[in-house]
């Protein structure tokens, strides 16, 4: 599988992005005065997980290239945690 490293920061903000739309949509599904926003909702919270994978891997694909840029090392393990 190809690395992710390069996309990782738009990975992350697509994932999140899909997520927080997803959510709104099924609080928007809750009052019942759009029958098709719990189907879209599903469909964006799935695709949102599936991105949030994707992320993970990016994030992993880029840890080493990073890492290895000279007084980065404290930056990278902060923003793992």
């Amino acid at each position: 599988m190809p690395s992710l490293a390069a996309f990782h920061p738009p990975i992350v903000h697509f994932a999140i992005g899909l997520l927080v739309a997803g959510v709104l949509l099924r609080c928007l599904s809750l009052t019942g005065r759009a029958g098709w926003s719990g189907p879209a909702a599903a469909a964006l919270l799935l695709t949102g997980a599936l991105a949030s994978v994707a992320a993970a891997r990016s994030g992993t694909d880029a840890h080493g290239p990073v890492e290895r840029v000279p007084g980065s090392a404290p930056a990278v393990v902060a923003h793992e945690e």
